[in-house]
């Protein structure tokens, strides 16, 4: 697999994949945010190796990858690092013998098939710079495999909550403290401790982390419908960072919330958030 800065969803990804690999090669073009690190820290008593190689475009670089890989082992899998592998329950891998393997794409309601195995006997190479694909003349047979490569809902729904300003968990932890922000995500818990004073504790999840919001009883009151039944919620406030830890601690003081659930559709199928009411 190709990476840079990674580090939000890099673990997820590693982990599930764990129980079927018995080699690994991740190739980092540029990390910035200590993915380099969290990948060792993922595999580091499998055998493996994390090369660092200048970023050219997807073709050039996955090709690099698969060529670093081939003589690691009879099959090379491809993964990105925003694709979680869903491995059923007691699965083996079968008997291959095929030249290439598709696996199920999840995107939201939308399922497809991609290759993402290839035998290393042959010499397949990615074409194209962006919309890349592999490629390998010899090839003569193909089979599938009953897994299936998951995307976040949110991955879909960027480039319209970009058109908002809307921010991801990614974009946010490079930010200073101080800035006002919007951002947005599935609700995955909302808390109210009994010691906390009304004061009620978001956690939103997008395809880069998650962002921990802090509502104060005043909002909470005012805006009590959007806050607790949106599945998708935009928040508006103020991004801050606790200096005694360094910036380590953040969260998002909310000022304001728009429920965005109806851009879900059927993209978050049957997710439901861990609530105190």
């Amino acid at each position: 697999m190709i990476v840079r800065n990674e580090a939000p969803v890099i673990r997820r990804c590693l982990a599930s994949v764990r129980s079927l690999i018995d080699h690994w090669i991740v190739v980092d073009t540029g990390s910035t945010d200590g993915t380099q690190d969290l990948v060792r820290a993922a595999l580091g008593d499998l055998p493996g190796t994390l090369i660092e190689r200048p970023w050219v475009d997807f073709g050039h670089n996955r090709s690099e990858a698969l060529a670093l890989a081939r003589p690691h082992g009879t099959y090379t899998l491809v993964i990105d690092a925003d694709d979680e592998l869903l491995v059923p329950p007691g699965y083996t891998l079968p008997t291959l013998d095929a030249d290439s393997y598709d696996v199920a794409i999840a995107d939201g309601p939308i399922t497809y098939r991609r290759t993402q195995v290839v035998r290393n006997a042959l010499t397949w190479v990615y074409r194209g710079v962006l919309h890349e694909f592999p490629n390998c003349p010899e090839a003569t047979r193909a089979g599938a495999l009953g897994l299936t490569l998951r995307r976040h809902p949110l991955a879909l729904l960027r480039p319209r909550m970009a058109r908002l300003r809307l921010l991801s968990a990614e974009q946010l932890d490079r930010l200073p403290d101080g800035c006002l922000v919007r951002a947005c995500g599935l609700v995955t818990l909302r808390q109210r401790p009994q010691t906390a004073q009304g004061t009620i504790f978001v956690s939103l999840e997008d395809e880069t982390g998650n962002v921990n919001v802090i509502v104060w009883k005043d909002l909470a009151d005012a805006q009590r419908e959007p806050l607790l039944k949106a599945r998708l919620l935009a928040v508006q406030g103020l991004w801050q960072r606790d200096v005694d830890t360094g910036g380590q601690v953040r969260h998002l003081l909310a000022r304001g919330f728009r429920d965005l659930t109806p851009w879900l559709g059927r993209l978050a199928g049957n997710r439901r958030s861990r609530d105190f009411h």
